[in-house]
């Protein structure tokens, strides 16, 4: 049992081939106790990735839930100051065409696989596989032949099911499980979101079962750009011998880890506690008739939603699978990276309706930003790219060579995703979403600390707006919302003193034009800009109210 990566000349990569660096109960709860392990994916002395596993155990039952994130460690190289980490393929990438966490498991004598779950015909035999190689959608190969973007390489639409290396079956979308069981028991194994983050597969052949993350069926090799990552969860179902009742069983429990049981309160409750910001009760009245009919259209719009735009830009695949389209832009595929924490905004309209569907597109938001859109750096930050955010930037970008890493990324300027990204961990206690939130706050501290004439000098926060020549209120805003949201979490004070630095300081964006006019100055500030500022100022008065 073992995680193993193959990389394309063949060479395997396995998690047992070097001890684990850390082990550790990370959650110690009386009904949930997680572990965390973490190491390398190693071939003799050479590591490709590197691999945290949180095994989660529960009481009284036999699921075992693993979320697994993969990382390529390798820090970007610097030319001219600038980090080499934007286009697939850039130097210290990690290449491979094969990743797969598999089982070694002796489930005793008539052993035998069985295949099923949604969208699958069922199938069973001793040689089993699914693979699904594209979304499955009528746009499925949207991005064909736009190489190196991750969807172009796709081969056929849906998945296909095989036994003993024959195609028996197929079909669009799959959220399948594979099952091994003999008379000394046996283990169901499934994906979370398995079609959406295509390509995706499950194998079984002899005692190994395993899920293939990255499988090799898939035409194009993967490339892991430095410090970009990906996570996935798996349930492992481990029961007694099967009898009549177990594929219904194991129907069941793989259904509710795909949708797990979740507690809401009322809309009331979120309303008068003020746990997501200041709320309002979704209106009926006239006042309000247009704001909450866009709401409704930004779910249900004829011909064009959100869901739509979604699928006819295959906004699915390993890569993309969360994010949405700029769909008004250039071509319509450049991804948006939740830019003006557009997931925040998908968990406050989540909060004031109790529609569910708003808070599923908000946790598939935020574990897309926890992975893809951000520098997965650890330590302690000394430069001003470690543990960065790629906001979007530069517009009309296809988003084919860069995908989610806009060339204009990584500035305080366009930092979004904290305030989302904590909130998810509040709600799911989804750990990676609560490290990246910490990583960009730490990052988002030290850029303040060396920029305006203060540290270093190298933390580059001051933003000049191309169009006006002013200040811009920008940076000083979504900054400011950051440093409230990790105060909030950690209680440490450098986010509060950083907070009172950026409300004395952002008076530099603004006073030309309100304390300190100048006679006949024709520059100007966008007003939308000075909205995020004011948006955060609020949020800080609240926070000392509290």
């Amino acid at each position: 049992s073992c995680i193993r990566a193959v990389d394309a000349s063949g060479r395997e990569y396995l998690s047992v081939n070097e001890a684990p660096k850390k082990v550790e109960i990370e959650t110690d709860g009386p009904l949930r106790k997680t572990v965390l392990v973490r190491g390398f994916l190693k071939s003799g002395s050479l590591a490709l990735l590197e691999y945290t596993a949180r095994l989660s155990f529960f009481a009284g039952s036999s699921e075992v839930r693993i979320t697994l994130s993969v990382v390529n460690r390798r820090n970007p190289r610097i030319e001219g100051g600038q980090p080499l980490c934007h286009d697939i393929g850039c130097p210290n990438s990690a290449v491979f065409n094969d990743l797969s966490c598999r089982l070694d498991i002796d489930a005793g004598s008539n052993s035998v696989f069985s295949l099923g779950g949604a969208g699958v015909k069922r199938l069973s035999g001793t040689d089993l596989k699914i693979y699904q190689d594209s979304s499955g959608t009528a746009r499925w190969n949207r991005h064909r032949g736009n190489a190196p973007r991750p969807q172009s390489y796709v081969r056929f639409r849906g998945f296909k099911t095989y036994k003993n290396g024959r195609e028996e079956s197929s079909g669009t979308q799959a959220q399948p499980w594979l099952d091994l069981s003999g008379s000394a028991g046996g283990v169901a194994l499934s994906v979370r979101d398995f079609w959406q983050n295509y390509p995706k597969g499950l194998r079984g052949s002899g005692r190994i079962i395993g899920a293939a993350l990255f499988p090799s069926e898939y035409s194009g090799d993967f490339s892991f750009r430095p410090q970009e990552q990906k996570t996935h969860e798996i349930s492992l179902y481990f029961h007694k011998p099967p009898d009549k009742l177990i594929t219904a069983e194991i129907d069941s429990r793989m259904a509710a880890f795909n949708r797990p049981l979740f507690a809401e309160a009322s809309p009331s409750h979120y309303i008068s506690t003020g746990v997501f910001g200041r709320l309002s009760q979704v209106s009926g009245s006239d006042e309000f008739k247009a704001y909450e009919s866009l709401n409704r259209s930004t779910l249900e719009g004829s011909g064009t939603n959100l869901f739509t735009v979604i699928r006819d830009a295959d906004f699915y695949s390993w890569q993309d699978y969360g994010d949405v389209p700029i769909d008004y832009e250039d071509g319509g595929t450049g991804q948006f990276n939740m830019k003006y924490n557009f997931d925040f905004g998908m968990l406050m309209q989540y909060a004031r309706s109790l529609d569910r569907r708003w808070f599923d597109l908000f946790c598939a938001a935020g574990r897309h930003l926890a992975d893809i859109d951000v520098l997965h750096f650890t330590g302690k930050v000394d430069i001003w790219w470690e543990g960065g955010y790629f906001g979007h930037c530069y517009h009309d970008e296809e988003g084919n060579s860069n995908p989610n890493r806009n060339y204009g990324g990584l500035n305080p300027d366009l930092y979004f995703c904290v305030p989302g990204l904590f909130n998810l961990y509040y709600l799911t206690g989804y750990r990676p979403a609560l490290e990246v939130a910490l990583g960009v706050s730490e990052n988002t501290l030290w850029r303040f600390n060396n920029s305006f004439g203060r540290g270093t000098g190298q933390g580059y926060a001051e933003v000049l707006d191309s169009d006006t020549g002013m200040l811009s209120p920008r940076p000083f805003g979504t900054s400011l919302w950051i440093a409230i949201e990790a105060y909030r979490a950690t209680g440490a004070k450098k986010y509060l003193d950083l907070s009172a630095w950026i409300i004395r300081n952002s008076q530099e964006a603004v006073d030309p034009f309100i304390t300190k006019p100048v006679k006949n100055d024709r520059r100007y500030v966008k007003l939308f800009t000075w909205d995020l500022l004011i948006s955060s100022l609020g949020r800080y008065l609240d926070m000392c109210a509290e």
